[in-house]
């Protein structure tokens, strides 16, 4: 067994390319379905007609009378099967005094369970040829593991056994924090430390997102068992729990082992409240000025950026164009602003973060600076621009086209499956709506995104974070008739 950890990049949206889709099915069969259903079950699906044909999965949605919920869509391909239990136990339910248990509690789930201690659980999956990985990320944690289709009931039950009573023995825990040193030492960037400015700015002096998925050498040093046994009682609960399976499987095998595996876990009831956001301190309309003369080959950091709402938000398609307009591909308006226009920097980008904390649209970008009055001030131009005209027909088509650049993948493996499925689970998406992404990006019109942009591209609303070199930044901010707030 490979114990590997898997951190995602800060602040990374990944969400979009796996979102692409061209049809799904469900239990519940959307109109117009029925009969696409049936030529896949009777192996008459129309050939190759100079787009790829893709298999359509039907999609089984289940739970176990403790509260488990349970996904699951069968896929023909190769003798395997992927598992993937998450739990609503993400960074962002730790409590204040503990930073850092959410990670401690996913990386120990199997260094010890009720029936089997830690180097059996290593032998019997080693055996099994299964790989299994832990993960933490802000909206949940979860165990994730790959096997063969026929070792798949004894994979789900060390795996079930692992999340729901682990024994976290306190040699692992002194192992954990002694290798905290090595493996969790980081140094920030430039652009990590203006990004986090920004990101307290938009969500809140505490927001969570702020911080690391993975924690600090502090933070796990300060780890005990009573804090890892609170924060697993009180969060890894069936209610709380989603299984994810996607494989070569028949499901009433597959819910006969998930029985056997989660059927005696009891629900819960206690609940650990995240901390509460507070803002900075920072008036709305000022620019945040981070004071560093220190920056690689002295480049001034841009952040601009904007809460937006949630993943079901009726904005989502047309936001996602929005961005690929502003920020993505050779034509993007930010590019041929500071670029094509004035040669000014090339690399400005915009990104979008979804989470259950927090959800917001960045602008970010690096500039010499010397130019920083310019920066802002065409960035502003541009915004308002978009806001008051729109965007062409050229620009939404190429839009469209960076969005569903992944589209024909979407069904090319059961870790594509996975995901769609999971993200669905966490942030409570509709499968009708999840799996229809493609549908909802061929109907957003020039309209929308411009309704999109008035709402949100708003230089007055926008949080504005700069930093570099003080005494070359600071003069030319003022110039604009702006005030800075000066960290340190």
């Amino acid at each position: 067994m490979h114990r590997m950890t898997s951190h995602r990049p800060l602040f990374r949206t990944t969400f979009i390319s796996s979102f692409l889709t061209a049809a799904f099915l469900l239990t519940t069969i959307p109109d117009g379905a029925g009969q696409a259903l049936a030529q896949w079950r009777s192996g008459t699906l129309p050939g190759p007609s100079g787009t790829i044909q893709q298999t359509v999965p039907v999609v089984l949605r289940d739970s176990l009378p403790n509260g488990v919920k349970i996904y699951f869509t069968r896929v023909n391909d190769l003798p395997l099967a992927e598992i993937n239990i998450i739990v609503d136990a993400g960074i962002i339910t730790e409590p204040e005094d503990a930073h850092g248990v959410a990670y401690g509690v996913s990386q120990l789930l199997l260094a010890g369970s009720s029936n089997r201690s830690g180097e059996m659980i290593v032998n019997y999956l080693t055996q099994l040829g299964s790989i299994v990985v832990p993960y933490t990320h802000y909206d949940y944690s979860q165990v994730y593991g790959k096997t063969l289709t026929k070792n798949f009931s004894e994979t789900l039950g060390v795996l079930a056994d692992a999340v729901s009573a682990p024994q976290f023995p306190a040699q692992d825990l002194l192992r954990l924090q002694r290798d905290a040193a090595v493996r969790l030492f980081r140094n920030s960037s430039s652009g990590e430390k203006a990004t986090i400015a920004a990101v307290k700015r938009i969500c809140g002096e505490n927001s969570t997102l702020s911080r690391s998925l993975l924690p600090t050498e502090e933070e796990v040093q300060a780890l005990t068992l009573e804090k890892l046994r609170a924060f697993h009682s009180s969060r890894y609960q069936p209610q709380r729990t989603t299984v994810i399976i996607t494989g070569n499987l028949d499901y009433r095998f597959v819910k006969t082992a998930l029985i056997e595996a989660f059927g005696k876990w009891t629900r819960g009831n206690t609940v650990i409240a995240a901390a509460d956001a507070a803002g900075d301190g920072v008036a709305p309309n000022s620019v945040l000025l981070l004071s560093d003369s220190t920056t690689p080959n002295g480049l001034t950091y841009f952040r601009l950026g904007h809460a937006i709402g949630s993943r079901n938000d009726r904005n989502f398609a047309p936001l996602m164009l929005l961005n690929s307009v502003l920020g993505e591909g050779a034509h993007a308006l930010l590019r041929e602003t500071l670029w094509g226009k004035h040669l000014i920097s090339p690399n400005f980008t915009t990104a979008v973060a979804f989470s259950k904390d927090c959800s917001y649209f960045m602008i970010s970008g690096s500039a010499s600076p010397i130019v920083t009055d310019s920066v802002l001030t065409f960035i502003e131009d541009l915004l308002v621009e978009t806001a008051r005209n729109g965007v062409t027909e050229t620009a939404l088509a190429e839009a469209r086209k960076n969005v569903l650049a992944g589209d024909a993948l979407t069904f090319a493996s059961n870790r594509n499956l996975q995901s769609l499925l999971k993200e669905a689970a966490v942030y409570q998406i509709p499968l009708e709506k999840q799996f229809s992404m493609r549908e909802q990006i061929l109907a957003v019109r020039a309209a929308d995104v411009q309704r999109v942009a008035a709402e949100l591209l708003q230089p007055g609303k926008m949080s504005t974070v700069v930093l570099g070199d003080q005494g070359k930044v600071l003069p030319l901010i003022e110039g604009l008739g702006k005030t800075a707030a000066i960290r340190e």
